[in-house]
């Protein structure tokens, strides 16, 4: 159930400073109750898409299950990353081959090493030092 109003404020606030506009396409990563994917899809509009996909018991290896929806990584605007578990984090590298232009957005807590790594792979990062 998405958690509603009282976080939404914080949630769009959040998603401006990021750079998400109209018209992107975004893919929310272990979307959970939809506490921003909800305000992501109101702030690209209907000329935007929104993908949201909640993953558990690590199966998102290679994205598998973006790519069972027919999801075509190069039209991935950007990413959200909420946390680094391996369930979350796991298909990372592997959509990055695919599509080594998009922009990674995820907490400033992350590991060099990781933000590293997908700075090698061509992505741009976006940290976020707040959370809700």
């Amino acid at each position: 159930m998405y958690i509603g109003k009282q976080l939404e404020k914080y949630a769009v606030e959040v998603l401006k400073g990021i750079g998400i506009e109209k018209g992107q396409t975004i893919l929310d990563c272990c979307c959970g109750a939809g506490t921003y994917t909800v305000p992501v899809a109101r702030l690209v509009g209907k000329e935007g898409i929104v993908y949201a996909v909640d993953v558990s018991n690590g199966e998102l290896n290679d994205l598998k299950q973006g790519v069972s929806l027919g999801i075509n990584p190069k039209e991935i605007d950007l990413v959200v990353l909420s946390h680094i578990h391996g369930d979350h984090v796991g298909g990372l590298y592997s959509f990055l081959r695919k599509n080594p232009e998009v922009v990674v957005c995820l907490p400033k807590s992350f590991p060099k090493g990781f933000k590293n790594g997908v700075k090698e792979c061509g992505a741009k990062i976006v940290e976020v030092q707040e959370h809700l």
